[in-house]
């Protein structure tokens, strides 16, 4: 049996019920897809628009999808890092493709998209996936370090979390849904909601999964995270949605 670092994603990816995302993400949602399916399915509810206004990794919209249980998800995000991932994702796949194939990691090509500011989608969506694969623990934080340390004396080194083969498979699987994709909007979880509001559905044909920022050490994990007033804000505007939900936090 392997032990290579990532043996056991590519043993779980050879499942056909289960479509991961190429982003690793602190506090991944991955493991809340089987819940939240059930909840629909306990409350037959199909919603015509499922919606993720803090998108991350986006393993719950993927999934859903996947096990057709929604007609059409919405993404938002307000990082355009993150953003601009998923719209080369579901509008330039093999662009997008083509440029991961292009990328060795390295501690200097870290270092040099650590430090570029991109003025395209493009260079926005490749920035932030290979920043995410090659970051402690995906994470896209200035704090995060290089994969293996700048001394790179670990026994997992920074390329030890990109194989390209995988992550092309993942990102053409996805793309296939891209008829399905209502809209991605790089923006707040209000800016969302009102978009939202402006595609005239009712109240059970939406269906929004929330799962903001964490409460605890936020600013060390994510470039954009919530202060005490946001949480607040989250909470008084969520009886505005006038829709069913889901809202997760960190315990």
């Amino acid at each position: 049996m392997s032990t290579k670092p990532g043996s056991g994603a590519k043993r779980r990816e050879r499942r056909p019920d289960v479509l991961l995302s190429p982003l690793r993400y602190p506090g991944g949602k991955r493991r809340l897809a089987p819940y939240i399916a059930n909840a629909l399915r306990d409350n037959d509810l199909r919603p015509r628009l499922y919606v993720e206004p803090f998108a991350g990794g986006a393993s719950v919209a993927i999934q859903l999808l996947h096990d057709n249980l929604v007609d059409q998800v919405a993404l938002g995000e307000k990082d355009p890092m993150v953003a601009g991932f998923w719209r080369a994702v579901f509008q330039e796949p093999e662009r997008l493709i083509d440029k991961l194939y292009q990328l060795k990691p390295s501690l200097e090509l870290w270092e040099h998209y650590r430090k570029t500011r991109p003025r395209t989608t493009m260079g926005w969506a490749v920035k932030c996936l290979f920043l995410n694969r090659t970051s402690f623990s995906g994470i896209l934080s200035t704090t995060a370090g290089p994969i293996g340390g700048r001394s790179q004396q670990s026994a997992h080194t920074i390329g030890c979390r990109f194989p390209v083969e995988r992550l092309a498979k993942r990102i053409r699987q996805i793309a296939a849904f891209a008829d399905r994709v209502a809209f991605i909007h790089e923006g707040d979880w209000q800016e969302v909601a009102a978009k939202v509001k402006t595609q005239g559905l009712g109240r059970d044909d939406v269906f929004y999964y929330l799962d903001p920022p964490f409460y605890e050490k936020a600013d060390r994990l994510y470039r954009y995270f919530f202060a005490e007033d946001d949480h607040q804000r989250l909470h008084d505007g969520l009886g505005q949605l006038d829709a069913n939900y889901v809202l997760s936090y960190d315990a």
